[in-house]
């Protein structure tokens, strides 16, 4: 099937997606090799074709994720670790709703699952405001 690249979301939104600043980096790079100042991801190229298809992105996740021994395969992957991940670092998780474009919080629970690291963070932010209140009312 051929790849299609939409102005919209499934949800006929249109959505902003903020970039690591990694990647802007290697995206300005790409914009001096190439001489192209728009459509530096998934863009149709001067000959009306995608730089990649789709299936062959999958396709290259699916050999490096079988080759690293993961049991789970598909770009999608990459959604929930940084859904997952993201909430780990930020704890935000009105932003990450934001950047993934969901309508609800529970769409974005789906994504970013809970973890030690997470339950840890929380505790400590918990205690630290425990030890404010009790300073605040000894003094």
């Amino acid at each position: 099937m051929p790849t299609y690249i939409s102005d919209a979301t499934k949800t006929y939104t249109s959505r902003i997606i903020p970039l690591h600043k990694d990647l802007v980096t290697i995206l300005k790079k790409w914009q001096l090799k190439t001489g192209r100042s728009s459509g530096l991801v998934f863009s149709v190229d001067e000959r009306g074709e995608y730089p990649l298809e789709y299936r062959c992105i999958v396709y290259r996740y699916d050999k490096v994720l079988k080759e690293i021994g993961s049991e789970w395969r598909g770009t999608h992957l990459g959604r929930h670790s940084f859904a997952t991940d993201f909430m780990e670092k930020t704890g935000d998780h009105r932003a990450l709703q934001g950047m993934l474009g969901h309508q609800t919080s529970r769409q974005t629970d789906h994504y970013a699952k809970m973890t030690a690291k997470s339950i840890e963070r929380g505790m400590r932010a918990y205690e630290s405001a425990e030890e404010a209140n009790t300073l605040a009312l000894v003094r």
